[in-house]
């Protein structure tokens, strides 16, 4: 009888010691998961976010739009309120008179010669508000013919003369209605913008009602050894700026 207590006994604590696990097919396919990697089954708070849907290929991208132009940005060309071109306006609408013996037209605008200091072309039929216009500016180029045919360039002073409706009407000679009391002298734009010529005329007692004519006087450097000799000028065109 005390051998069978015995036996009881030991047989309680040895599961006491070794505990009550799962049944035996349980731990088995548990490890049997472990061994083969499989993952353990998530909850519902670790669940995976879904993936933004990838994008299709060759689908260019999208480019950013340019911000709007500010006003200091504005085109040089928003101030421009008339303008004769002759490096790109057709000979035929020139409307230019031009001393010598004619133009000619090429690449970088109206070629003529001159010989005499003070002679320019002129402009007839302008036919602009004064008050809409504050500036002028000119592309004038002078070259001095020499012995082997190539020019030597010149610096030449430009001045821009005016005339009125009402000038044009009061002048003993209409085809000839300038005078130095509406006149300018255009100056050279800087080293930066060569052959172009400026002349602020917005504030100008005599620059109102409309302007019918311009004239610009060459007046080019003579020395002794120039005396006679003509000059090249090539005119690219006039801008008449707000």
């Amino acid at each position: 009888m005390r051998k069978i207590k015995k036996m009881i006994a030991l047989t309680a604590g040895l599961v006491l010691a070794f505990g009550c696990g799962a049944p035996a097919g349980t731990q088995a396919e548990a490890k049997s998961d472990q061994i083969k990697g499989k993952p353990a089954p998530e909850s519902k708070a670790g669940a995976k976010t879904v993936p933004a849907p990838a994008q299709k290929a060759g689908a260019k991208d999208a480019k950013p739009k340019p911000a709007p132009a500010t006003k200091s940005e504005a085109k040089p060309s928003a101030r421009l309120v008339k303008s004769w071109d002759f490096r790109n306006l057709d000979k035929s609408k020139w409307y230019w008179k031009f001393p010598g013996s004619g133009k000619t037209a090429s690449p970088k605008g109206a070629l003529f010669t001159v010989v005499k200091s003070g002679v320019g072309p002129c402009m007839m039929n302008v036919g602009v508000k004064a008050g809409g216009v504050s500036e002028v500016r000119v592309h004038l180029t002078a070259a001095r013919k020499g012995k082997d045919g190539k020019g030597a360039p010149v610096s030449p002073k430009l001045i821009l003369y005016w005339a009125r409706q009402s000038d044009v009407l009061a002048a003993k000679k209409p085809e000839w209605p300038f005078d130095l009391k509406r006149a300018v002298t255009l100056e050279p734009a800087g080293a930066d913008q060569p052959g172009v010529y400026t002349a602020k005329v917005g504030k100008k007692a005599l620059w109102n009602e409309t302007v019918k004519c311009l004239y610009i006087g060459i007046d080019l450097p003579r020395t002794p050894a120039d005396r006679g000799k003509p000059c090249n000028i090539t005119f690219g065109g006039l801008d008449l700026l707000k």
